[in-house]
């Protein structure tokens, strides 16, 4: 038995909709982090780059 799928309006939406979500979370944790820089828990730049790149990983965003 073979299924052909069609293109959903709803999920695309609902799909975009999750995504632009992602980014803002991504944002604004990233405006955190810039504040954050060269405070005490990210006094160097390896720690800061490591905790932009935690950040990518964990919003799943590149």
């Amino acid at each position: 038995m073979r299924r052909t799928r069609g293109h959903s309006t709803a999920n695309a939406a609902v799909q975009q909709a999750t995504r632009d979500n992602r980014l803002a979370r991504a944002a604004e944790n990233l405006n955190k982090l810039t504040t954050a820089a060269g405070g005490r828990h990210c006094k160097t730049r390896e720690k800061t780059i490591a905790r932009i790149g935690g950040i990518a990983a964990k919003r799943r965003v590149t």
